[in-house]
């Protein structure tokens, strides 16, 4: 088959979702072709320094791009403040871009279109092949959750967008064959929203990379692993540190907390008083940071989507403590067979002292951990999902 995949960024070791889905249709013997947009050709030159990029790169059938600077995204994300487009979908709302992938569909007889995110759906609902959304997520749930929990800043943008998100979520799927997100709580969303067509899950996977290595925990290493400038993640980690890692101090006096992740923010930053707290910054791979662990946490109360670094410790083996929000889009995990949930610092705290202490019950759930992420979510085996929906979409044909 012939797949198109159209993304508003690189496809990086960075996004894993996309990177995955095009690195497997590939080794399944698919071939793939790009069209991405950049913001300048300077970010397009970085790219062969970027993770993931000079593996992937080779495989692809052919490469496009089309350069949107930042400023005209902002011009046109001003100008949709009073319609009903969502600020994401303006920014990314090319001409230029929409008319080079429709050329490289009909130069190339491209057999199906796959389009990476919601914020690109309205350029190609009209699409002449068969074609697939990937929303990944109910942005409107996040919003609503960022509303409760976010910064100021944040709260005052999901506040704004939460007027005009639903009613765009309604109707995003129109002229696509299929609509894909990454759990059954974003579909269940979404459905409760009204969503148009045909809604599938398909979830995210591991590396292989996660399975196959060894854990060497440090005792006493307790880390978190996220994007650091990730709204989310930033507010996880704040209630962590202030709430719960404070109880845990108290509880084991070697415990020492390590946050990996890229662009950690200024609030980010002062957390790092080594030897207690060390914050790493961008890291060249996560891997050895993980292996070293003994608790791996996850704090995060703004859910939704797949949690891929909770997925990749469990991978490893790693135990790990997460919210019952960080946890949902792993449905199969269940409290005290494959890991420990908790929502209060009490809890919280509860769970990472027993993890520290008890050899048996971090044994336990690291074997039971794999097993289940060996079961349900290889890529090799979440791409063979996403084949299947490609090959309903195919017979059905194009939806114009």
């Amino acid at each position: 088959m012939k797949i198109l995949f159209v993304t508003p960024v690189p496809p990086l070791l960075t996004k894993p979702r996309p990177y995955f889905f095009i690195k497997n249709l590939v080794d399944a013997g698919h071939e793939v072709s790009l069209a991405m947009q950049v913001r300048s050709d300077e970010e397009w030159a970085a790219l062969v320094d970027a993770p993931g990029w000079s593996d992937l790169q080779p495989h692809l059938k052919s490469i496009h791009r089309t350069v949107v600077p930042f400023t005209e995204s902002v011009v046109r994300c001003a100008a949709s403040l009073p319609t009903r487009s969502p600020l994401r979908v303006a920014y990314c709302r090319s001409q230029p871009f929409r008319a080079m992938v429709m050329s490289v569909v009909e130069r190339e007889r491209i057999d199906l279109l796959h389009v990476d995110r919601e914020r690109l759906a309205p350029l190609f609902a009209d699409a002449t092949v068969p074609s697939v959304l990937d929303a990944t997520d109910c942005l409107s749930s996040y919003l609503k959750a960022v509303l409760h929990k976010g910064s100021a800043l944040d709260r005052l943008v999901s506040a704004f967008e939460l007027v005009k998100m639903p009613g765009f979520e309604r109707t995003m799927s129109s002229g696509y064959q299929t609509c894909l997100v990454t759990t059954n709580g974003d579909a269940g969303d979404l459905r409760r929203i009204g969503i148009e067509g045909t809604l599938e899950v398909v979830p995210n996977g591991v590396d292989d990379r996660y399975l196959s290595a060894a854990p060497r925990p440090e005792p006493g290493r307790v880390t978190f692993v996220g994007n650091m400038g990730y709204a989310p993640n930033v507010e996880g980690m704040r209630w962590f540190s202030k709430e719960v890692w404070p109880l845990v101090r108290q509880r084991s006096r070697q415990s020492r907390l390590v946050v990996v992740g890229l662009d950690p923010v200024a609030s980010i930053k002062t957390l790092h008083s080594p030897p207690e707290i060390t914050v790493t910054g961008t890291v060249d791979d996560v891997l050895p940071w993980l292996q070293a662990t003994e608790v791996f946490v996850s704090p995060l109360r703004i859910g939704g989507g797949f949690p891929n670094k909770l997925a990749e410790a469990m991978a490893l083996g790693v135990p790990a403590v997460a919210t019952s929000a960080a946890a949902a889009g792993i449905p199969e995990a269940r409290h005290g067979q494959h890991l420990l949930l908790a929502d209060s610092p009490a809890d919280f705290t509860g769970c990472v002292g027993r993890l520290l202490e008890d050899s048996g019950l971090r044994s336990t759930l690291s074997d039971n951990a794999r097993r289940l992420m060996r079961a349900h979510y290889r890529w090799p085996d979440v791409v063979g999902r996403l084949m299947d929906v490609y090959a309903r979409a195919v017979a059905r044909g194009p939806a114009n």
